[in-house]
């Protein structure tokens, strides 16, 4: 998180989502700083958003040893409409 104010939970509360540098679950990325992730996840499928006006990634796939993003699976399930919302 950016510095904001004098602690971290003070940092928290004034936040937004572009402050975030990286998420992991489980130990492994899937959100954060574009750079940042192609770095951690050199060929790991990474999908490029922006977020409060910064560049970030997400690196979302059914189990971490997959090599299909998320794009590639709404286009296997023929862009039903949790999908279309991502377009």
């Amino acid at each position: 998180m950016k510095r904001r104010g004098t602690t971290a939970y003070r940092a928290l509360l004034l936040g937004n989502p572009g402050d975030v540098p990286l998420v992991t679950v489980g130990g492994v990325p899937v959100y954060g700083d574009r750079a940042l992730l192609q770095r951690l996840l050199p060929t790991g499928p990474l999908e490029a958003i922006e977020i409060c006006g910064e560049p970030r990634a997400l690196h979302v796939v059914d189990d971490a040893a997959s090599d299909h993003p998320l794009g590639n699976r709404c286009e296997l399930l023929g862009n039903t409409s949790p999908c279309d919302s991502l377009a």
